[in-house]
């Protein structure tokens, strides 16, 4: 497909164009972006790619014409004043801020003084004079619009509409936060509204607090082996980490001989706990082996890891199957 350059330097120049109307501080960063974008498409040799490129800018135009013309016929633009260049005073001075000797030495920056009410205004918003002198023009119609016509000036008209998109995105946010709420409080409260719970037996039966559980279902607890105290010595001592207090703890099973140290908090009354908990765990894997509760959650996460890899394997075939096709 053959794209003649004078249609791509009308898009161009139309997206440009459209980039004069933003905001002041948005016209550069528009500026750039579509220059880039362009440029990027400059090495594009395929005739889809250019086909959907050109669509592309196309559309673009389209839904921002669209959108201003929604825009105009909420907003009211009949009352905004008209501005006599014989009201208008206006002078050449140096401008501030960054662009070097060419600030410095030209006088680019347009002051604009309305004489009927006396605003001013001042803009160095591009290195072009003539720019300047539009921008400057546009700023001061602003100004004098919020002055003669205040709640009805367009600026207030944008500001309304704004608000009211705002306050209508907040209440259904809202409505949204409530509804949620409201399920999640529900669910809680009435475990039999599940599906798994549909039958009035099983309702009966089952209580409400009941949360069904896959590790607690798989898992098998019951023979985890109860912890005397009168089997343990226990000793207070200095952690390898710690100098000054001595808040570790050493755990000795005398029927068993295992020895456990718990250093993992800075809480004496924590580490006796992470001590205990760890000693429960060593003897729960040396008296009961592969029927642990350590060696049957190691056995499910290695069953999760062997699915995951199917699963991906699959996917790769399939992916693969399909580019042969393709």
């Amino acid at each position: 497909m053959s794209v003649a350059r004078s249609e791509v330097l009308r898009l161009y120049k139309s997206i440009l164009k459209y980039g004069q109307e933003l905001k002041y501080t948005d016209r550069d960063f528009f500026k750039k972006k579509i220059r880039k974008e362009f440029r990027s498409c400059k090495k594009v040799e395929s005739p889809e790619e250019i086909k959907f490129h050109i669509d592309r800018a196309k559309a673009f135009l389209q839904y921002k014409r669209v959108l201003a013309i929604l825009l105009r016929q909420t907003i009211d633009y009949s009352k905004v004043p008209v501005l006599k260049e014989e009201d208008i005073e206006e002078q050449f001075v140096k401008g501030h801020g960054p662009g070097g000797q060419n600030v410095n030495k030209r006088s680019n920056c347009v002051l604009l003084k309305h004489i009927p009410t006396g605003l001013v205004v001042k803009c160095h918003q591009s290195r072009l004079l003539e720019k300047n002198r539009k921008f400057a023009r546009d700023s001061l119609i602003e100004k004098l619009d919020l002055l003669v016509n205040g709640e009805d000036s367009v600026a207030n008209q944008k500001k309304r509409i704004e608000e009211k998109k705002s306050s209508k995105n907040e209440t259904k946010r809202r409505k949204l936060q409530e509804l949620k709420a409201a399920w999640k409080e529900r669910e809680q409260n009435d475990v039999r509204t599940m599906p798994l719970f549909k039958s009035s037996l099983l309702s009966s039966i089952i209580p409400l607090n009941f949360q069904p559980s896959r590790s607690i279902a798989t898992i098998d607890y019951s023979r985890i082996p109860t912890l005397n105290e009168e089997d343990l010595e226990e000793q207070i001592i200095r952690g390898s980490g710690t100098h000054k207090r001595t808040n570790c703890i050493l755990l000795i099973h005398k029927p068993t001989g295992i020895v456990v140290k718990g250093t993992k908090s800075r809480n004496l009354i924590e580490n006796r706990k992470i001590a205990r908990e760890i000693l429960i765990e060593k003897l729960d894997e040396k008296l009961n082996g592969d029927q642990s509760v350590a060696a049957q959650k190691r056995r499910i996460e290695s069953r999760k890891i062997s699915s995951r890899e199917s699963k991906r394997n699959k996917m790769q075939l399939l992916k693969e199957a399909w580019k042969d096709n393709k």
